[in-house]
């Protein structure tokens, strides 16, 4: 659980929409290996921290067609995606472009970045790769 002083508190599973994981499915299959973590959000809050290991991919990256980031991830894995969290829309709308690139494990982590960093979970910064 998260420390007292945070104020966190993650969102339940019977709470989550459809395709959407708690923080402790999240951290459980980090923790597991074989999973392809993407990060929605922006360059700048990506490289303030992210989930180590984590893919930065926008929507704007698969309107110039496939990133090359893609071959990064396997698509055998489970794919992870987060944003700000909440009502942030661009892990839903990266989602859909996975899915179109022939990712079929598909999850999002509906607290996203800000609740995995609430729960104390392991952070990396580091910038952004091309």
């Amino acid at each position: 659980s998260p420390p007292a002083s945070s104020g966190f508190i993650p969102t339940p599973k019977d709470k989550l929409p459809k395709g959407q994981i708690t923080l402790a499915e999240a951290k459980a299959a980090f923790d597991a290996g074989k999973t392809n973590f993407v990060d929605a959000r922006t360059r700048e809050f990506f490289a303030q921290g992210h989930i180590p290991g984590a893919i930065r991919l926008q929507l704007e990256d698969f309107q110039k067609g496939v990133p090359s980031k893609l071959a990064l991830m396997p698509r055998e894995n489970q794919t992870i995606v987060y944003c700000a969290g909440g009502h942030c829309d661009e892990s839903e709308r990266v989602a859909e472009q996975l899915e179109g690139s022939g990712y079929s494990r598909i999850f999002i982590i509906h607290d996203g970045f800000p609740g995995w960093k609430s729960m104390g979970y392991e952070v990396e910064i580091t910038e952004d790769i091309e």
